[in-house]
C-alpha cells in the first residue's frame, strides 16, 4: 500500500509535505519499525498511547496519529487523522489486498450465541460446497485448515491478524467468511473497512459493562454493525433484538420462537442430552430439523444459522443436514 491509498480510505486532516505518496509502505503499530514502515500510534482504552515518542527506536517513513499526539513529535513526517485505529484497519485491509467481491461476508454479534451461530453457519456452508472461513473465539479456519496459533484466544482479532487471515482465506478460495463481531471490535474500529452481506444479532444482556459505560452504550456498539451490513437477521424474542429490528433501516428478517417473526420455530421436542427436534418455518417453507445441541438458546442459534444459509442460496435440505 502507499499513502495515496490511505488518503482515499480515510481522508487525513494533515499530511507533512515532501512525502512520496506512491512509495510502497508496510503498516505497523510496532515502535520497532523500519524506514519503509508507516507507523500507526493510537490511544489505548485506558487513555495512554500505544507508543510514546521515546519508544520509537528507528525512524519510520511517516507516522499516523491524532492531532494531540502529533504535538509531541518533531523529527518524523506526520499523517494526522481523526481515528488512528480505524485508519490502521483500513491500512491492513489495503495492504493485504482484500477483494471484497470474492467472498460473502457474514458477521454475528450479540452477548451470547456468537460462536455457536457462526460455527453452524460455517458448517452448513462447507457442507453445501460453499467453502467458508470462520473467525471467532479461539478459531481462525479456512475451510478445515487452521490458521491460528495454538495460543490464539481472541474473538475478533486485531487488524494485522484479521486482514492477513482474510487474505489467506481469499487465496484458499473461500467464497464466504463468517466473523464473530464483538462490541469491543466494533467500538475500536477493527472492522470498519468491511461491508457485510449479512449482519446477525443474537441477543444482548448486561455484560461487558467494564468496557462500555452503560447498557445503552453496549447496545449502540452492537447496533453499529448494521451501518456496515447490506442485510440484517435479528432475534426479536430478545428485548434488545426487538428494538434493533425496529430501529434497523436495512432490509431485515426477524427470527424467533413465539411465531410472530418472519422465520420461526414450532413443535419443539427437547430430548435432553441427545439434542432437540423442531420445525423451522417461514412464509411457504416448513422443514423438520434435528440437532445434537440441547437447550432453547441453541434453537435460536440454529434458526439464525438456517435463515442466514437460506438467504445465501443454500437449500433448506442441505442446511438442516
Amino acid at each position: 500500500m502507499n499513502i495515496n491509498d490511505l488518503i482515499r480510505a480515510v481522508n487525513p486532516e494533515i499530511i507533512t509535505s515532501g512525502l512520496t505518496l506512491t512509495k510502497p509502505l508496510r503498516p505497523t503499530i510496532s515502535p520497532l519499525c523500519e524506514e519503509d514502515d508507516l507507523l500507526f500510534v493510537y490511544r489505548r482504552v485506558g487513555g495512554e498511547y500505544s507508543a510514546m515518542p521515546e519508544q520509537i527506536e528507528r525512524r519510520p517513513y511517516a507516522l499516523v496519529c491524532d492531532s494531540e499526539y502529533a504535538r509531541s513529535i518533531n523529527n518524523i513526517p506526520l499523517i494526522i487523522v481523526k481515528d488512528t485505529r480505524a485508519a490502521y484497519a483500513h491500512a491492513c485491509y489495503i495492504y493485504n489486498e482484500i477483494d471484497a467481491e470474492k467472498m460473502k461476508l457474514i458477521a454475528v454479534t450479540g452477548t451470547n450465541g456468537k460462536t455457536t451461530t457462526a460455527t453452524l453457519i460455517s458448517a452448513i456452508l462447507n457442507h453445501a460446497g460453499m467453502k467458508c472461513g470462520q473467525i471467532g473465539t479461539g478459531t481462525i479456519l479456512s475451510g478445515d485448515r487452521n490458521l491460528a496459533d495454538s495460543d490464539y484466544s481472541m474473538t475478533t482479532p486485531d487488524p494485522e491478524q484479521l486482514y492477513k487471515a482474510l487474505r489467506q482465506m481469499q487465496n484458499d478460495g473461500c467464497s464466504a467468511v463468517v466473523i464473530e463481531a464483538t462490541s469491543h471490535a466494533l467500538s475500536l474500529g477493527k472492522l470498519v473497512p468491511l461491508e457485510f452481506d449479512i449482519g446477525i444479532f443474537t441477543n444482548l444482556s448486561h455484560e461487558h459493562l467494564d468496557f462500555h459505560e452503560d447498557i445503552e452504550s453496549y447496545y449502540q456498539a452492537k447496533l453499529s454493525l448494521f451501518k456496515q451490513a447490506k442485510q440484517a437477521i435479528i432475534n426479536i424474542d430478545d428485548e434488545f433484538g426487538e428494538r434493533a429490528y425496529n430501529e434497523c433501516v436495512l432490509p431485515k428478517t426477524s427470527v424467533g420462537i413465539v411465531g410472530r417473526a418472519d422465520a420461526f420455530v414450532t413443535d419443539i421436542e427437547r430430548s435432553g442430552e441427545m439434542g432437540t427436534r423442531f420445525y423451522y418455518r417461514e412464509s411457504n417453507l416448513i422443514t423438520r430439523v434435528e440437532m445434537q445441541l440441547p437447550g432453547a438458546f441453541n434453537i435460536y442459534n440454529a434458526a439464525l444459522a438456517m435463515k442466514c444459509a437460506i438467504e445465501l442460496g443454500i437449500t433448506p435440505k442441505l442446511a438442516k443436514e
